[in-house]
């Protein structure tokens, strides 16, 4: 079985997945985000998604509820039912209530994918790949940007505001963070970053 992965924060994303290999009829997400997977393999994945996504596209309604019953009676923390034809994504969580996000509105993650101070994503990019592309490798790389800049600030034993500090963590331009991180080895306040 091929996989595609990508690494999203400290989780990767495989959208082809097996939950249950030894039972005769499988149930899989389109889409699972794991944590304890350090290298993708040509095989079934056995532990414990974070986040489960299923797309209701052709499946008929029945079975994709019947799939998201299975998930959650297997203690999985989160499952989302994408919708592309309305654009919005219904979340199931271990509580067993569902919420209706649409377009406009912020999804929340799961807590493990908040190590780059990512919370929620617009609904938006879930469907579009414009949207998305903000979110993925790049996004972690500004954010680790941004968190160095604060950190050789503190080093250098150089007092951040809380305008300083929100300025730099609300960046995701990596020529601006760039710019920044020099400042932040050679300026003497921290004010001279923004």
């Amino acid at each position: 079985m091929s996989s595609l992965v990508r690494r999203i924060g400290t989780a990767r994303c495989l959208s082809a997945f097996v939950p249950y290999a030894r039972t005769p009829s499988l149930r899989a997400p389109d889409v699972v985000v794991v944590s304890d997977l350090e290298e993708p393999k040509d095989d079934v994945y056995r532990g414990k998604p974070v986040l489960a996504v299923e797309v209701r596209g052709t499946q008929s309604k029945r079975y994709v509820e019947e799939k998201v019953r299975l998930y959650v009676e297997h203690d999985w923390p989160l499952v989302w039912i994408a919708h592309p034809v309305r654009q919005e994504v219904e979340v199931f969580s271990q509580a067993g209530s569902s919420v209706v996000y649409r377009l406009g509105a912020s999804l929340p993650l799961p807590a493990i994918l908040d190590k780059h101070g990512l919370e929620a994503i617009p609904v938006a990019a879930v469907f579009s790949e414009s949207e998305s592309s903000r979110y993925t490798d790049g996004w972690v790389a500004t954010r680790t940007r941004a968190q160095s800049i604060l950190q050789a600030l503190t080093i250098r034993g150089l007092p951040i505001s809380d305008t300083v500090r929100a300025r730099v963590l609300a960046c995701t331009d990596a020529a601006t963070l760039d710019r920044w991180f020099a400042l932040a080895i050679t300026a003497s306040t921290a004010d001279a970053i923004g």
